[in-house]
């Protein structure tokens, strides 16, 4: 009578778990941050329309969307980007919303350039390639 123990039951219920674990980290976060990052990119662009239009209350209240937005999920996105980036997207809101107050729109189009400069850097950083992992 050959003697069985239960351990390649639990080797094979812990590669499951493995398995489950890393698709859920190679898409779960992936989703957020591509939400996080479309969400931001389209109010950016509408404040960017505002401030083209020299309409600044709408300039502002899409800034003021998008401070919120960010804000909202910044305790969550620190551990995927470096602070430096998060400090410089925040950095970046306060010039903007400066220049809204004292109604200068050519370097409000040049600060939201940055902005969408800064999205573009989290949606690279945020995306995995097969080269990155090998």
């Amino acid at each position: 009578m050959i003697n069985r123990s239960g351990f390649p039951i639990v080797a094979a219920i812990a590669a499951a778990i493995a398995v489950a674990l890393l698709i859920f980290l190679f898409t779960v976060p992936g989703n957020y941050l591509r939400d996080m990052t479309a969400k931001l990119r389209v109010m950016t662009h509408e404040a960017e329309q505002a401030a083209v239009l020299g309409d600044m209350a709408t300039a502002a209240e899409r800034l003021d969307a998008i401070t919120r937005e960010y804000n909202s999920r910044r305790d969550k996105i620190k551990m995927f980007f470096h602070h430096d980036d998060l400090d410089e997207m925040e950095k970046t809101l306060i010039t903007c919303r400066d220049l809204v107050a004292m109604g200068q729109s050519d370097n409000l189009i040049c600060e939201i350039d940055t902005i969408l400069g800064i999205l573009d850097h989290m949606d690279a950083v945020e995306t995995i390639t097969i080269a990155e992992l090998f």
